[in-house]
């Protein structure tokens, strides 16, 4: 029997704008400076610092694709890579609670940061 969900138990998860927002800025600057330490010659080491700094402002600029819509019944969880992913709460397996809140579902961690922000459908 599929009954209709209550509006008010329906919303959306998603990361505060301000991390993607400094992700963008930040991977201009180490690219700029990537992009001067290469055209200096400057060696294989300050390459890789600059090169790890940018991936990981890179990982920063994709949390803006990261969302979980919820109703009364399931949840849909899209990842950095923008694929979906549907669960029922009975596939739950452990909730833990702290700074940030996880969610084992499956053979998936689902981590929602304390900066997630709950909007609303």
């Amino acid at each position: 029997m599929n009954l209709p969900h209550n509006k008010k138990q329906c919303g959306t998860v998603t990361m505060n704008p301000i991390v993607p927002i400094i992700g963008a800025i930040v991977l201009i600057g180490f690219g700029i400076f990537l992009g001067i330490s290469i055209y200096a010659g400057a060696g294989i080491l300050v390459y890789s610092i600059w090169g790890l700094f940018l991936l990981l402002s890179l990982f920063m600029l994709l949390t803006v694709n990261q969302r979980i819509d919820y109703t009364s019944k399931d949840f849909i969880y899209r990842d950095m890579l923008r694929i979906k992913h549907h669960y029922d709460y009975t596939q739950i397996k452990k909730i833990k609670y702290g700074k940030d809140v996880v969610i084992h579902v499956g053979h998936r961690i689902i981590m929602i940061d304390s900066m997630a922000t709950d909007g609303t459908k």
